[in-house]
């Protein structure tokens, strides 16, 4: 999909290859700012669903101060994207609705119906910031993440929990990938695979998807997980695996620290 992230490498190579030029004179691409098939029941990502009592649903006001800042996370910068840079499920247009909870998800779209929701862009800093970086330097800076974090409170844990199994069910039916249409342009994923979710929260569901974006085909990465009536979506990609094709290791330290505030 190209979701606010994919769009948003556009940006990210821009950067880099501007440092590239400025340190070596050499054209390169990448920063800005703010998988492995397994169709057996035992790769599944979704954890079980909580059976602590049904939480209260936070307040816009509570959403907000739930939402990471650059002063949570190190190596990060942190920022609330502008109204052109998100997506809704109005926006994304999918011919197989069964794929749809995961086309929304990788697009950074909230599934359902949910009372408020808060959206921040984070990036990696660049490894390389002088112009005395050396040629390794200059190759560890196309290894820049950026990921688009939703946190989204729905009216009861009920609400929340189906968004979860919508997920997850679309994870496993759509397997074999699907095409979308965001904005109006045509978008495909080639495949999807279920990863190992993430501990600490009630219920989580991760999945990497191969999209094809322009000439490139590389991951991206989702990670969707509930917190009482709170749902966290974090769509990852990493400029340098998009570049290569190459797997990339999901920024675990974005949903702990988004955990440690919904907590």
């Amino acid at each position: 999909m190209r979701s606010t992230v994919i769009r948003r490498t556009a940006a990210v190579a821009a950067s880099v290859l501007s440092l590239a030029l400025v340190a070596a004179c050499d054209s390169s691409d990448s920063g800005t700012d703010e998988a492995k098939a397994s169709s057996s029941a035992s790769s599944a990502a979704s954890s079980a669903p909580s059976e602590s009592p049904a939480a209260t649903p936070l307040t816009a006001a509570e959403l907000k101060k739930a939402s990471l800042t650059t002063a949570d996370i190190d190596g990060y910068s942190v920022k609330t994207p502008g109204k052109g840079d998100v997506y809704s499920q109005a926006t994304v247009k999918i011919a197989k609705t069964a794929c749809a909870p995961v086309a929304y998800a990788l697009s950074g779209a909230p599934l359902g119906k949910p009372s408020v929701t808060e959206q921040r862009q984070l990036t990696s800093k660049s490894k390389a910031s002088s112009a005395s970086a050396s040629a390794d330097e200059l190759e560890s800076a196309y290894d820049v993440s950026v990921s688009l974090v939703t946190l989204s409170s729905y009216p009861d844990q009920a609400a929340a929990e189906a968004v979860l199994k919508s997920v997850t069910d679309a994870g496993t039916a759509c397997a074999g990938g699907f095409t979308a249409k965001a904005d109006g342009e045509e978008e495909k994923v080639t495949k999807l695979v279920t990863d190992t979710a993430p501990k600490g929260a009630d219920e989580a569901v991760a999945l990497t998807a191969t999209a094809v974006q322009d000439d490139s085909t590389g991951p991206m990465k989702v990670v969707v997980l509930r917190k009482g009536a709170t749902v966290a979506y974090f769509t990852a990609i990493n400029v340098a695996s998009f570049i290569s094709g190459k797997d990339f290791d999901f920024p675990t330290e974005i949903v702990d620290a988004q955990l440690g505030k919904l907590s």
